[in-house]
């Protein structure tokens, strides 16, 4: 980047791309809006890479706020405000996709996140409009630990002494002749949240946060917090869901394409340029995450599938709550149902199932019929059978699961297990009848009749089998146990 002009504020920024050795690409100059009267100096302009743009930074020391210009090949945009509160010297850090400012002068640090929704009461401001203003740091002002935890042991180092900060998140510590890195402790920032909604949408952006996410998503549970913040959430959680699918479709129909591995390299080599790398400190991260599928859209937010919901959310509620949250517990799972039924996205049977278990548990028995009455339990195949396990605490759930399975299709067979195992031996053979392509097997059915022990019942059995021309071996067999059996 070169700075141009009488005072320095026209910047003219140059790409070497890697892939191209000796090649060059000019791109779009711009003008830094400076106070009048000042010049650009160098140690005002910082150029870093943020979640994924490439942004020059402009410190503004006499107004004590950051300016933020996001570059890219057509154009450059004035997108970030961020008011530093604080006067005194200062200097940058990227830990996270976070901008983080470090006021030497005060020792402490505010640590900033661009994609965090605007504040409902920024101020008016007088001049050309920045897309976005952040009056407030994510957390209030706060020293760096001065402690540093290494993979064989734990020391106390000096901060912010005889520093010297390095982008993006590396620190040289001129005293001792050391380099230390920069990480985020996020247990400890979001206890400085007071809005949940803003703090998962913070977290579903952080690496190796997916532990902490679900832990907080738990305690508002436990908490009982409102289900108009929660329905925020799971609308946000699902809308991501719904982005992660269709990646995976896309991905799946451009798996040969040439182009689209062709731009895939493209995407990697400017990666490569404006420093982008993975921060692999697993080890030095408060929240650990050996059992927890790690799954990210393109645009790097985290993936809330349903199996982590039911298994890392709801369970440890379940187990964690007592019988007075039952019916906020139940409304809380209706809740997501209508978010994923809002986002078009296939409800999977376990959460039905864990919404019937409730509701059983806790004696609700009229309140299970009208969901399942009114079709606000999706037909399947688990959920029917599980409710025929239930028909002996519930007999009218016997009738309803039957009803299910005739409207899935296709699961003719187990209607007829079913009335079969009941001992609807006169049922069973009426839907035979009914239905012209159906699998018979004559051995259940005579089996079936005896466990009846009603000579009429068998009769019946066996001269119905008897007028549809099975084989002489069936035949026999019918004929040999009805003699033995009944004479």
């Amino acid at each position: 980047m070169i700075s141009q002009g009488t005072i320095g504020n026209i910047l003219q920024w140059y790409h070497f791309p890697l892939h191209k050795v000796g090649h060059i690409m000019k791109l779009p100059k711009f003008e830094v809006e400076i106070q009048k009267g000042s010049i650009l100096e160098k140690q005002d302009i910082v150029v870093a890479q943020i979640y994924y743009g490439l942004f020059c930074i402009y410190i503004n020391r006499e107004s004590h706020e950051l300016v933020l210009y996001l570059l890219s090949k057509e154009k450059v945009s004035r997108k970030v405000e961020i008011d530093l509160v604080t006067p005194g010297m200062v200097n940058l850090s990227i830990v996270d996709n976070l901008l983080i400012s470090h006021n030497i002068e005060h020792k402490i640090s505010m640590v900033f996140d661009i994609k965090l929704p605007r504040e409902r009461n920024s101020q008016l401001i007088v001049g050309p409009q920045p897309e976005h203003r952040i009056n407030f740091p994510v957390a209030g002002p706060l020293p760096i630990s001065n402690y540093y935890r290494g993979t064989d042991q734990t020391e106390i180092v000096d901060v912010y002494d005889n520093w010297l900060f390095c982008l993006p998140s590396f620190v040289l510590d001129t005293n001792v002749g050391k380099a230390w890195e920069l990480n985020i402790n996020l247990e400890t920032l979001s206890v400085s949240f007071s809005d949940r909604h803003r703090l998962v949408e913070f977290l579903l952006r952080r690496d190796n946060s997916k532990r902490l996410l679900l832990d907080v998503l738990t305690q508002s549970i436990l908490e009982k917090e409102s289900l108009n913040v929660l329905s925020q959430i799971f609308d946000m959680l699902n809308r991501i869901l719904t982005t992660h699918y269709s990646e995976i479709e896309e991905n799946e129909e451009n798996q040969n394409d040439d182009t689209m591995i062709a731009q895939r390299r493209t995407e990697t080599f400017w990666r490569v340029f404006v420093g982008a790398r993975t921060n692999d400190v697993d080890n030095m991260v408060e929240y650990s995450e050996p059992n927890l599928q790690k799954l990210r859209t393109s645009q790097g937010y985290m993936v809330i599938t349903q199996e982590d919901f039911y298994n890392e959310i709801l369970l440890p509620v379940e187990d964690a709550g007592d019988g007075d949250n039952t019916q906020y517990l139940f409304a809380v799972v209706v809740e997501y149902i209508r978010s994923l039924e809002f986002e078009k996205i296939t409800v999977q049977s376990f959460i039905y199932e864990f919404v019937i278990d409730l509701l059983v548990r806790h004696n609700r028995f009229y309140q299970l019929h009208q969901f399942l009455q009114y079709h606000v339990v999706n037909d399947s195949l688990h959920v029917a059978c599980q409710l025929l396990s239930l028909s002996k605490l519930y007999p009218p759930t016997y009738q309803l699961a039957l009803d299910m399975l005739k409207r899935l299709g296709g699961h003719n067979e187990h209607i007829l297990e079913v009335l079969l195992t009941k001992g609807f031996i006169l049922q069973a053979l009426r839907f035979v009848n009914s239905e012209k392509k159906l699998f018979l097997q004559p051995r259940r059915f005579y089996e079936a009749a005896l466990l009846v022990d009603d000579p009429n019942i068998y009769f019946t059995v066996y001269h119905f089998f008897r007028r549809r021309n099975l084989d002489e071996e069936t035949k026999d067999l019918f004929q040999q146990t009805y003699t033995e059996y009944f004479r």
